[in-house]
């Protein structure tokens, strides 16, 4: 009695951890469906079926229709037994059926007449065909998945195997998973996350579901979470023509179902090694190295990623046992990242210039020898020329003094200071990241199951640029994604699925020109700072070093765009109600989003100054001196934080017009609010109420404003036909 009263508890507190846990109308199980007849082709009503998960050992049990028919939805992945019984005839049994992500597998079974105690065994004769629907896509299953030699261990690499499908600009070359800025080193930042284009969609419109929960962030719809390997059952990408309960978006469409565990034990151990041992030296690595300079060593690479993954019943001593009841998934896999990359090549300020002394451009040559025009340095007060053309110290304004601090010293004299190269270094890259996975699934009984599921990773990442290692550039972010799901069996032709789901990603970039003590204005340089968003105080992350622009010279700038944050957060609430009638295979359901986002970027943030050669004869002697041709305000982090509701209703229907034909019928409604700002920043310019013939800001400040009117009339009806005119051919529409 202590013994199962205890077991009850635990059983209640898996629900509780569920249901308070407890993703997104778009279901990653899929469905065993087939007909059964007699030898000579006659259907077989009232014929008892049923299906076995071989893994967990769960059943299903249906019954065949009038036209003997039988459906099995909303089952797990993995491999399957189907047992069919009816009196008269001799039990048929197919087994090492495996199903695959949000696939509708056919079985179908012909029965000789006998006892029902004799057995007909067939092995794997599931269809390799999808007869039962029109979606265009492909599958890799966990084999393939955990065995294909995946650069950088990244799904995207899955992704791309796919007809239509590459990687999106956000995820460079090699899918890392980590977006890709256009800058002027194209850095790859953690927390954009995974992108793809298919069909020749952008890369906005992709959609991605991990566990049936959201796992695209709402931004710019990359997924920031991508999972290890070892804790991937099946991945699909579906490129067109799917069903209405998917939307939002109108690309690709991204599914991703984790491994379960099962009634053994199992568990694995892995090391990925990347190494320049390995490694060709690049063609290029020297072919930009500078007259005099040292040779560039071979690109350095030094990547190891490795982790385990554990997975089966759970089992707690002379207390329970979770043997086809309660089963858990853990997965831990760790990346470090050390490589150098090709040379970066700089004009710094040489040594003369920086004391003032740019007698050097009174005779200027060319690499041959040749002459060139002279330049004069002139005082911008006077008009005269400065003596020898040498700035004297006490004109050096102290802002330009201490700025030259963060230019790098030159390697080597150019005949003409003013053109070539004078610095070459290599570009250095590291990164860490830390990814936890842990699954839970329990079976209460046959007519209720559910699983809950957290996955998280922390990353750093920091890249020193080879031509000016003083601009370092650091980001630091945590990906988190929970899924958690409920299933109740009303009757074998009637099942509800209730899901939960949380998507959380924050990117948090840095760059060593905040948080210094660096003040211009203290330097001689007053109301550079002039205002910001909501007129608060500027922030020791918005003051710093501010963008320096001089002609003929590399810029002290963002290695980014900028410096700044994103907190984004989507929780989600779905429910679907599966229903089989006869010949009919119907599905509903709603899905409700709501987004926040709080963000602080800027592309200046802390402003910046252009020299030119116009006002002293040189752009740096201009600098020196403390007279830029044009300077931008510094407009520091403007802060955001949206919130918008996001909703979607979806009816489809499988109909078996006929034994060979089966029309997907389907409408999908959505609506989305417009993103609203809490704080009550964003403005916008109204043409029509001007002033002085000038637009004006609207709303006023403080009042929360959308830019648009939401669409309420997005119908998207949904028809597809596969017709199968042999059982070796399907012809989808």
């Amino acid at each position: 009695m202590e013994l199962c009263t205890t077991k009850h508890g635990l059983q209640s507190l898996f629900l509780f951890i569920f249901l308070c846990a407890l993703v997104h109308a778009q279901t990653t199980s899929t469905s065993i469906l087939g007909t059964v007849t007699d030898a000579n082709g006659a259907l077989v009503p009232a014929a008892k079926v049923t299906a076995l998960n071989v893994k967990t050992g769960t059943k299903r049990e249906d019954s065949t229709s009038s036209s003997g028919d039988f459906n099995f939805p909303l089952l797990d992945v993995g491999e399957y037994e189907v047992t069919v019984e009816a009196p008269g005839f001799k039990t048929g049994v197919s087994s090492n059926i495996i199903l695959q992500v949000n696939e509708k597998v056919r079985v179908d079974f012909s029965l000789d007449v006998g006892s029902t105690t004799e057995r007909v065994e067939v092995t794997s004769q599931a269809s390799v065909l999808r007869t039962d629907d029109a979606t265009l896509g492909q599958t890799v299953e966990q084999r393939r998945v955990v065995e294909l030699p995946l650069n950088n261990r990244s799904l995207g690499a899955l992704a791309i195997l796919q007809p239509g499908v590459q990687y999106g600009p956000r995820s460079g070359s090699d899918g890392q998973g980590f977006g890709q800025r256009q800058g002027s080193h194209g850095i790859p930042i953690p927390g954009i996350g995974l992108s793809i284009v298919a069909n020749g969609q952008r890369e906005t419109n992709q959609h991605a579901t991990l566990d049936g929960v959201v796992a695209t962030e709402a931004r710019v719809n990359t997924v920031p979470f991508s999972p290890s390997v070892e804790a991937v059952e099946e991945f699909r990408v579906l490129s067109g023509s799917y069903s209405a309960e998917y939307g939002f978006n109108a690309g690709a469409q991204m599914i991703i179902v984790t491994r379960s565990g099962g009634n053994d034990f199992h568990g694995a151990a892995f090391e990925f090694l990347r190494n320049d041992v390995f490694d060709a030296e690049n063609y290029f690595q020297n072919y930009f190295t500078l007259p005099g300079a040292p040779r560039l060593k071979k690109d350095s690479l030094r990547q190891n990623n490795f982790g385990g993954v554990l997975s089966g019943p759970v089992l707690i001593p002379k207390i329970y046992n979770g043997r086809n009841q309660t089963f858990f998934m853990v997965n831990y896999e760790k990346r470090i990242r050390r490589q150098s990359g090709l040379a970066q090549q700089a004009n710094h300020p040489p040594a003369a210039f920086r004391r003032g002394d740019f007698s050097a451009l009174l005779n200027r040559r060319t690499e041959g020898g040749a002459a060139l025009p002279s330049i004069q340095i002139v005082d911008p007060l006077t008009g005269t020329p400065f003596t020898g053309n040498i700035i004297p110290e006490s004109r050096i304004a102290p802002a330009a003094r201490a700025l030259l601090a963060f230019w790098p010293e030159p390697q080597r004299v150019l005949p003409d200071p003013l053109t070539g190269f004078n610095y070459t270094g290599l570009e250095r890259r590291t990164l860490d990241d830390d990814q936890r996975f842990i699954r839970i699934d329990h079976n209460f009984s046959e007519k209720d199951k559910v699983f809950g599921r957290y996955a998280f990773n922390d990353v750093t990442y920091n890249v020193l640029p080879g031509d000016n290692p003083n601009f370092s550039y650091f980001v630091a972010g945590r990906n988190q994604n929970v899924a958690s799901q409920w299933i109740h069996v009303f009757t074998p032709s009637l099942i509800n699925e209730f899901r939960y789901g949380y998507n959380r990603s924050v990117n948090n970039t840095l760059n060593p020109r905040a948080n210094t003590d660096f003040d211009i204005e203290a330097l001689g340089v007053p109301g550079f700072r002039v205002v910001n968003d909501n007129n608060r105080p500027f922030t020791s992350r918005e003051t710093g070093v501010p963008t320096i622009s001089v002609n003929a010279f590399s810029a002290l700038s963002e290695q980014d765009g900028g410096n700044g944050f994103d907190f984004n957060n989507l929780h989600q609430f779905s429910d679907n109600v599966t229903i089989s009638r006869g010949a009919h295979n119907m599905k509903t359901g709603f899905d409700y989003r709501w987004v926040k986002l709080f963000r602080g970027a800027a592309n200046v943030p802390r402003g910046g100054l252009t020299f030119g050669g116009d006002i002293a004869g040189n752009a740096f002697a201009a600098f020196l001196l403390g007279y830029p041709s044009n300077t931008t305000t510094p407009e520091g982090l403007p802060l955001t934080e949206v919130r918008q509701h996001r909703m979607a209703f979806y009816f489809t229907d499988d109909w078996k017009a006929s034994r060979k034909l089966t029309m997907n019928l389907g409408l999908r409604y959505e609506y989305n609010t417009v993103a609203t700002d809490i704080l009550g920043l964003w403005r916008s310019l109204s043409f029509t109420d001007t002033v002085n013939g000038l637009p004006t800001l609207v709303p006023d400040v403080g009042t929360p404003y959308g830019f648009y009117k939401p669409q309420k009339n997005v119908l998207m009806p949904r028809l597809g036909l596969a017709y199968r005119p042999t059982d070796d051919w399907v012809i989808r529409v």
